[in-house]
């Protein structure tokens, strides 16, 4: 395989607990990709202090409520308009999806437009968060994010990594270096793709 050229990704981070386990994934990932050479923004749900979804981005633009809100998703949607991909890391509760993650997700939607988004699932139990990465996949493809095939599943995240994201399992190495190296094809393909246009979105007339 070739080499990559350097890319900006965003990583998403939704947990509001107060042993926050999954950041630690956080870091291992950030610093995965950027010994890569590429450019990494963490987006992490709490420590933005994101409230419950009052409107999305353009209601809450439009119509002024919440200025200091207005200045986070500014900043958001900047980031997020940078980012030539994404990266979802979530925990499963309750067998869905991480509510922090689905309420920072929902304030956006065209900044995510045609992008790549890679899929990190983990939990305290063997089975990885995998049936809310599944379930993370139809809701992001709903938002025009293509998900590439390979879901980074962290079973046991508690005895993966120590509280710097810093692991001994050779078998994640492994298997991390793939899911990055399917993300950059992707990421690559798709930057591509949208500087030769983007698809004719044809609107159904009113009878």
């Amino acid at each position: 395989m070739g080499e990559f050229t350097m890319s900006e990704y965003t990583i998403m981070y939704g947990s509001y607990r107060d042993d926050r386990l999954g950041i630690r994934a956080v870091y291992y990932l950030k610093e995965a990709l950027e010994s890569r050479g590429h450019k990494v923004n963490v987006a992490d749900a709490m420590k933005l202090d994101l409230p419950m979804l009052p409107g999305n981005y353009p209601q809450i633009k439009a119509e002024g409520k919440h200025p200091e809100l207005l200045k986070k998703l500014n900043d958001l949607q900047d980031m997020f308009a940078r980012s030539d991909g994404f990266i979802t890391v979530g925990g499963e509760y309750n067998h869905f999806l991480q509510p922090g993650l689905t309420n920072m997700l929902d304030f956006f939607l065209t900044p995510y437009a045609h992008k790549p988004v890679g899929l990190v699932a983990y939990s305290a139990g063997a089975l990885a968060g995998l049936r809310a990465a599944a379930l993370m996949r139809i809701m992001l493809g709903d938002m025009n994010m293509v998900t590439i095939p390979k879901i980074l599943g962290i079973g046991k995240i508690q005895d993966v990594f120590n509280k710097h994201g810093e692991t001994e399992d050779k078998g994640l190495e492994t298997r991390t270096t793939n899911f990055i190296n399917q993300l950059d094809w992707y990421t690559e393909a798709l930057k591509t793709a949208r500087e030769q246009g983007m698809p004719t979105i044809i609107k159904l007339k009113k009878e």
